[in-house]
């Protein structure tokens, strides 16, 4: 399925939730190993590196679609809520009332780009935390006497 494709209807945002859902487990594995402080070698940092960058990656691009639809879906909702009572001869919403109406009927998109938003941003914590102990190991490994024990 195309990206897009996820954001066309509420069914749609809850196939893309599953899909996501092994995503979301695993990032917070790694996240729980490192609240335990359970990753010590330089191979795990590497690992999970590598598949932290591409879980980011990923959930970049989604999140990123996610906020754009949510705004677009809002703006749609708005006119609607506004243009709908006028149609039909009926007094027209306050702006609040109106604004009030777009937010919830745009709910469902707005906790999916927040979803999205919050496991980009702790991915990216989490690589940046890597990448810091890497070097970190790096720097120890470089100035490393040979009776001193390795990682």
């Amino acid at each position: 399925m195309m990206i897009f494709e996820y954001f066309k209807s509420d069914e749609s945002l809850n196939q893309l939730l599953t899909e996501c859902q092994p995503v979301f487990n695993e990032v917070e594995m790694i996240q729980e190993l490192f609240r335990a402080d359970k990753i010590i070698s330089p191979n795990e940092y590497a690992k999970y590196l590598n598949v932290l960058t591409g879980y980011f990656m990923y959930l970049d691009r989604l999140s990123a679609v996610a906020e754009a639809y949510q705004e677009i879906k809002e703006a749609e909702f708005l006119l609607e809520a506004k243009n709908k009572p006028l149609a039909e001869g009926q007094k027209v919403p306050s702006d609040e009332t109106a604004k009030a109406i777009a937010k919830q009927k745009s709910a469902n998109y707005s906790r999916l780009a927040n979803l999205l938003k919050s496991y980009t941003k702790i991915t990216e914590k989490a690589i940046i935390t890597i990448q810091s102990q890497l070097n970190r190991l790096s720097d120890q490994l470089k100035y490393k006497t040979p009776t001193q024990e390795t990682w």
